[in-house]
């Protein structure tokens, strides 16, 4: 497994890394933050944000909400980390932070505290390969079988031409916002 640690160190981003090339091809990336003491998933989040910003990395940022899904830019993150060069990372993808609170206990009063808040973000190459193959394969069959029965209802090409040039062409325009490439080329 590759690791990519952020941790704050007299207030500047600090990154540790684990990986090369005693890690075999294919391996889960961990992306970890972490700060010390109890903190909110808002509070650290916006904390990493900050901090993402001031040292200009960008591979990494909240997609539309800072407490849901962020963008990872997998191609800028390969070639950031000289050993995740090797890696097929081309693509840019959504993922919700996993939040998570580490419990110790107090010496003094033997009562439970939080000693640090961590925020994680794993990625699967191979199961980015799997979802993209699958992801295709859906589409392409989801919406093969509703075109294959509007031929056969509408036999008369000259009366359902205009409408089903726009039928291809909205699924040309989904096919491209989504990374797939279509079967019904329109030139």
């Amino acid at each position: 497994m590759y690791v990519i640690q952020f941790k704050l160190f007299a207030g500047r981003l600090e990154v540790d890394t684990i990986g090369g090339d005693y890690v075999p091809k294919g391996s889960p990336i961990l992306i970890i933050f972490t700060l010390s003491k109890e903190h909110t998933k808002f509070s650290i989040l916006k904390e990493f944000r900050k901090h993402l910003e001031i040292k200009g990395i960008e591979w990494i940022k909240p997609h539309e909400n800072l407490t849901e899904e962020w963008i990872i830019d997998l191609e800028t993150l390969r070639t950031s980390f000289n050993f995740l060069k090797r890696e097929d990372l081309y693509e840019k993808i959504l993922l919700e932070p996993i939040f998570e609170k580490k419990e110790g206990i107090d010496y003094i009063t033997e009562k439970p505290l939080i000693k640090e808040t961590s925020l994680k973000f794993k990625i699967n190459p191979n199961e980015l390969v799997i979802f993209k193959q699958n992801k295709q394969e859906d589409y392409l069959s989801d919406l093969r079988d509703p075109l294959t029965k509007f031929y056969k209802d509408h036999r008369q090409n000259n009366k359902c031409a205009f409408l089903m040039m726009i039928c291809l062409l909205i699924f040309e325009l989904i096919c491209t916002a989504v990374g797939l490439e279509s079967q019904f080329l329109i030139e």
